[in-house]
């Protein structure tokens, strides 16, 4: 249910941000994971290591809804750990915290 309100939402903010065919939304984004020092990539560029402050945008065409960005991807990983990925929404802002689990190495089971 949660995932449908999703779309639902960022449908109704562009709505209001304009009546222009292209909107750009521009949010800051505290990026912070536990243990810090996570290297952050967002949509596949590396942008910096935890805890991170960045502004980041999105952009809706609505004569052009393919080539609208309404989702981003960020992604964290840090040796030692399992890297996560997630979907990242204006609606998600302004603050994402990963929680990093160790990885498991087949000289940990005994």
């Amino acid at each position: 249910m949660l995932k449908k309100l999703v779309p639902l939402c960022l449908l109704a903010c562009i709505a209001l941000a304009g009546c222009s065919s292209a909107n750009k939304i521009t949010k800051d984004l505290l990026i912070s994971s536990e243990p810090p020092g996570a290297t952050v990539f967002l949509d596949g560029d590396k942008i910096g290591e935890t805890p991170l402050k960045v502004q980041t945008f999105f952009t809706w065409n609505k004569d052009e809804l393919y080539n609208s960005l309404l989702r981003r991807v960020i992604q964290v990983k840090k040796d030692g750990y399992e890297s996560q990925v997630r979907d990242l929404y204006p609606i998600d802002m302004p603050t994402i915290q990963f929680l990093l689990n160790h990885e498991n190495t087949k000289g940990d089971a005994k």
